[in-house]
């Protein structure tokens, strides 16, 4: 039973670590973006950095720069991110329909709703913004999702 309860505070600690390493890397490439790093190093977008120089797949780089570019337009989806208030999974899901005017509705929603009920309300809300998620080559170095 020992080894049970530790294998249990084990995985808690590490799904810690990772939730700071996503708000870690999401202000890195915050500021890489903004700096335009990733031209310096030889990519031609933020998303083939994070895929060709980062290792991530395609829709996490794809959720990672939708965010970190939202969250220069409005600061408070990184501050809920910060706070833990708002996992990346649910931003990445409202940032093509978070405007100004419409952040708190959005962004509270994002918070308490689970993923499935906040795809429900995404849907009727602007029913064009889910859409399946297919990433699709459009040329040898970039992808469209």
């Amino acid at each position: 039973m020992k080894f049970i309860q530790l294998l249990h505070e084990k995985a808690i600690q590490q799904a810690k670590n990772f939730r700071k390493s996503e708000i870690d890397l999401l202000d890195t490439l915050i500021e890489i973006d903004r700096l335009q790093v990733f031209i310096q190093q030889g990519y031609s977008s933020l998303h083939s950095y994070c895929v060709q120089a980062l290792g991530l797949t395609d829709a996490q780089a794809y959720a990672f720069v939708g965010v970190a570019r939202k969250s220069r337009v409005i600061p408070e989806l990184k501050e809920k991110i910060d706070r833990g208030e708002l996992h990346l999974s649910n931003a990445r899901k409202i940032v093509p329909l978070l405007t100004k005017e419409n952040k708190n509705e959005w962004l509270d929603k994002a918070a308490r709703l689970p993923q499935r009920e906040l795809e429900r309300e995404i849907k009727t809300a602007c029913p064009e913004a889910i859409l399946p998620e297919r990433v699709r080559p459009v040329s040898a170095t970039h992808s469209e999702l």
